[in-house]
């Protein structure tokens, strides 16, 4: 009976020490692999680039920061400063990798860019939508004055274009806020009920290439923001435009 108690409180000290999640340190070798990652994830989410890892050359890569006290130091151990040059174009970022190692699975998770940083090349605006990229209200009018068969190819000489929008708030995410046309704003509006509905062609989403301070936006108050036109609506086929890059103001 004695044997038979050790070896059960043998098996439980090994379940319950070996499966513990402990802090571990992760080489440069493994930060770069996870940075390529985040940096691809962070080009097709917040600014419409699709590219592949093979793409993306790092060029730097070091701790960040330098530590003032322990305590801070355990926490963030894992933090990356990044350079990057995905497709010959400028990335920055700075990761914290939020690693905790188990006995068991010897995995790693990780996540948690904490800035992120990407230049993009200007483009002049052509064809017949160029001179109504003044406002929000001029481009889906003249847009949607088109023939069909020729918006496609009128999209295509604006797409990419560096803009300044209008409009009131209807909704704030983590990243991005939900915009219409102010003389379709009506009180109460939500991103939900615009979708799908003939409103939805006259809202654009604004996307911050970082978190906001969702605090800072009102609902229903108006809003001017400036971003990259990446994304186009259609009046027929219901759909809605997008900015990315977005910075308040002009």
């Amino acid at each position: 009976m004695k044997k038979l108690l050790v070896g059960i409180f043998c098996l439980i000290t090994f379940f319950a020490i070996g499966s513990k999640n402990v802090n571990a340190e992760v080489n440069k070798k493994t930060a770069t692999s996870i940075a390529k990652n985040e940096i691809r994830k962070e080009l097709k989410e917040n600014f419409n680039v699709q590219i592949k890892n093979k793409d993306i050359k790092v060029n730097k890569i070091e701790k960040y920061p330098t530590y003032t006290t322990k305590v801070y130091a355990k926490e963030m151990k894992n933090s990356w400063s990044i350079e990057a040059s995905a497709k010959d174009k400028p990335v920055s970022m700075i990761i914290n990798i939020k690693s905790k190692k188990n006995k068991v699975t010897n995995s790693l998770t990780y996540n948690n860019v904490q800035t992120f940083n990407y230049i993009r090349n200007e483009i002049t605006p052509t064809g017949s939508l160029a001179s109504s990229l003044d406002s929000f209200d001029n481009l889906t009018n003249t847009y949607a004055s088109l023939p069909k068969q020729e918006r496609s190819t009128d999209w295509d000489g604006i797409k990419g274009a560096r803009v300044t929008f209008q409009g009131n708030i209807v909704e704030v995410g983590g990243n991005r806020i939900y915009v219409i046309r102010s003389d379709k704003y009506t009180d109460g509006m939500t991103w939900d009920s615009i979708v799908g509905t003939p409103n939805e062609y006259y809202a654009f989403v604004a996307q911050f290439a970082n978190k906001i301070n969702k605090s800072a936006f009102i609902v229903g108050a108006p809003e001017t923001v400036s971003g990259y036109l990446d994304s186009r609506g259609d009046p027929d086929f219901v759909s809605h435009w997008k900015l990315y890059e977005v910075v308040r103001g002009q």
